[in-house]
């Protein structure tokens, strides 16, 4: 070899030290790539959350239009239906009739979302809800609970009870929550007592549709409520009954009767507490 060839040889060595930095080289440049994808990832992450969190209402009314007048009939029916015993809830059908024009002539075709009546709602919104319900069976909610939460705006029990036994052959459910606990600034009960309505007012009510029966009563006052009600009342199709604080006398009842829960409350005297004590019973 002469001194042209280890010239040239020197000027383009590929040894092992130059292969080990042209990988290294390869390795700073793949991870500074990388880092710069990151940020730009990172951005178009933050641009996609926030065109998701715009696109959220197209996104609903898009799918809500899409549904058939059927599947939102069965959706208004399902919260109706699932819908516990609070005020506000019972006016489900009157704010989703409010959201368009749509959903307020779904909701004027679907009886059975205007059936949960309560002394609770104002007389003319109790009027409604019943024309509204056309035939559909009916839910009695009598609260007296409650009663002073809505005081500005409330039925009068008289009243809802006047209203309400006129289609007393449609009721399928009746539930009654008193507490003889709120009285007025004489001390007297609030407003008069449910079996004052049945003692005064009706000789006999007939209640065919009626299924289930609840009955709640948080004083020992209230106890014979229940017994009047149903000397009262004709109930030949009551299969599920439902007490806190009462005792049922079964043949009152009849034979139909298929379930039977209740729960006492029992109020410790050294503690302050209360237990509950359930007793349930199926045919």
């Amino acid at each position: 070899m002469n001194d042209s060839d280890n010239a040239l040889s020197g000027g383009m060595s590929t040894g092992p030290d130059n292969f080990q930095e042209t990988q290294l080289t390869v390795l700073r440049n793949s991870k500074a790539a990388r880092n710069a994808l990151r940020v730009v990832l990172e951005v178009q992450d933050e641009e996609i959350s926030a065109l998701e969190k715009e696109c959220i209402p197209i996104s609903i009314s898009v799918g809500l239009h899409s549904l058939p007048d059927e599947v939102i009939r069965e959706i208004f029916e399902y919260g109706t239906a699932s819908a516990g015993e609070f005020y506000a809830e019972k006016e489900f059908p009157f704010h989703a009739s409010h959201v368009n024009r749509r959903f307020r002539s779904i909701a004027l075709e679907t009886p059975r979302i205007w059936t949960r009546l309560s002394n609770l709602l104002p007389l003319p919104q109790l009027e409604t809800y019943i024309q509204r319900s056309k035939n559909a069976d009916l839910s009695i909610f009598v609260d007296m609970y409650h009663v002073l939460d809505h005081d500005h705006e409330k039925s009068l029990l008289s009243e809802f009870l006047k209203i309400t036994t006129k289609h007393s052959r449609r009721w399928s459910y009746f539930q009654y929550d008193g507490d003889w606990s709120i009285v007025n600034d004489d001390g007297e009960p609030f407003e008069p007592d449910l079996s004052d309505y049945f003692f005064d007012e009706i000789s006999l009510l007939s209640l065919p549709r009626l299924t289930h029966l609840a009955w709640n009563v948080r004083a020992e006052g209230e106890w014979d409520s229940l017994e009047l009600f149903l000397s009262e009342c004709e109930v030949p199709n009551l299969v599920h009954f439902d007490g806190l604080n009462v005792l049922l006398d079964a043949p009152s009842i009849g034979s139909g009767l298929v379930s039977c829960d209740l729960t006492f409350m029992m109020a410790s005297r050294s503690t302050g507490t209360s237990n509950n004590h359930f007793v349930s019973w199926r045919r």
